[in-house]
């Protein structure tokens, strides 16, 4: 049975000081590690370098729609003097080329067709007219103008993303395109939320009742864990009810690696998350009270080797302490570095005293 008596912030930690705190009973460090299919990569974050298997693009070949010509067949053309260049065939996206282009010769080529021998630049469509077995052209060219060469993007070998890149749409399509079919991630962080107060109505409810509020905290929280490449599992509105609190924090520690809740937080008497968190196991509540505000009622807790973060109820509050000391944390757990969540550090000069404000 948990007793009900009032808890007092004895001793009030600083910001820098959490998460060396933190790291004398918890390793924020990845929880391990697993293979995955590109298919299965988004949002995870890698757990080693990646480097390419083949070059990309894999071959010479032609960035636009035109001729592939040899570029000494086109010194000192100009429009109002073209050069005649008799047709040796066609290539076409996707097919080996089977022809050979020399001088005062042509090849229609597609985007993204390879290269024939003998060619080295490409002629826009737009820069021509085809007459029966002959293209005139009305510019001259480079050697290159036109033509993505093997591996200019990225080549065999070369590193194509770092450890601890969290993997979006545009570093899935670059992993595939240098032939990268599987990668090394770390384990997600599985994060359960818990959010206590008998005033929060659960907004899919789509009714609010006379002088209750809607739960706004899991949202916030299950979103950006989401960013962070962690797993968030939200176990529903807790009542102010000690036993009905209890079994949803044993239930959510039994299932998770970190246990984030929402409210009662506080040192009044009907604020009951920290009385029932101290319960649950050793060592305990290993910070309660920060000196910030808003979000001086917060807790963080270690239960059988598992973090609890009891964030103050107050939703801007709740956001403050998550951005400051959860997401640092769920980063390290999740692999991602340092600098992910943090934003930029501005200092300035104030112009005027401002005092602050006692507790």
């Amino acid at each position: 049975m948990v007793c009900a008596l009032r808890k007092i912030f004895h001793e009030l930690r600083r910001l820098d000081e959490v998460l060396s705190i933190i790291s004398s009973y918890v390793r924020l460090e990845p929880l391990g590690v697993e293979l995955v299919s590109l298919r299965e990569g988004l949002g995870r974050v890698l757990a080693e370098d990646v480097y390419a298997v083949y070059d990309y693009p894999p071959f010479d070949r032609s960035e636009v729609d035109g001729y592939a010509v040899n570029s000494v067949s086109l010194v000192g053309v100009e429009e109002d003097s073209p050069a005649r260049l008799r047709l040796k065939g066609s290539v076409k996206i996707g097919d080996r080329p089977s022809i050979e282009v020399g001088v005062g010769e042509a090849a229609e080529i597609d985007t993204g067709a390879a290269i024939p021998r003998g060619a080295d630049s490409v002629v826009m469509v737009e820069y021509s007219k085809r007459v029966d077995d002959y293209v005139y052209v009305y510019t001259s060219v480079v050697p290159g103008d036109n033509v993505a060469r093997a591996g200019s993007d990225v080549m065999r070998g070369e590193l194509v993303l770092r450890r601890g890149t969290l993997l979006g749409p545009a570093e899935l399509a670059t992993l595939a395109a240098a032939g990268v079919s599987k990668v090394n991630v770390f384990v997600k962080p599985r994060v359960g939320i818990v959010s206590v107060g008998s005033e929060l109505v659960d907004v899919e409810e789509g009714v609010l009742q006379d002088y209750k509020i809607f739960e706004v905290t899991s949202h916030y929280v299950a979103s950006s864990l989401l960013e962070l490449g962690a797993v968030p599992r939200f176990y529903g509105i807790v009542p102010d009810d000690e036993r009905v609190l209890e079994s949803a924090l044993k239930k959510a520690l039994g299932e998770n690696d970190v246990v984030i809740t929402a409210g009662g937080t506080s040192a009044g008497a009907e604020d009951l998350t920290y009385r029932v968190v101290e319960s649950l196991g050793k060592p305990g509540i290993i910070i309660h009270g920060l000196k910030v505000k808003p979000g001086k009622p917060t807790i963080v807790a270690v239960i059988g080797g598992k973090l609890v973060f009891g964030l103050p109820g107050f939703p801007l509050s709740s956001a403050m302490i998550f951005r400051s000391v959860v997401a640092p944390v769920i980063s390290r757990l999740a692999g991602l570095p340092a600098s992910y969540w943090g934003g930029p550090e501005v200092r300035a000069v104030v112009l005027q005293r401002v005092l602050g404000v006692r507790g």
